[in-house]
């Protein structure tokens, strides 16, 4: 068992609807750009592949 005898410093991060701080921003990610981009390429992808199989039959 452990126990905790000092904290230097207790940070909480949430994002809210309404800021404390008029400077205070949030911004998505890169890796979740990432994966917004790669959903929208397959989903491009699979519309081209399945005109392709229109077009062939």
């Amino acid at each position: 068992m452990q126990t905790i005898n000092q904290i230097d410093e207790l940070l909480e991060i949430s994002i809210v609807t309404m800021p404390a701080y008029t400077g205070t921003s949030v911004e998505v990610g890169q890796r979740s750009r990432s994966l917004a981009r790669f959903q929208e390429l397959e989903k491009l992808n699979i519309a081209l592949e399945l005109e392709a199989l229109r077009l062939n039959s």
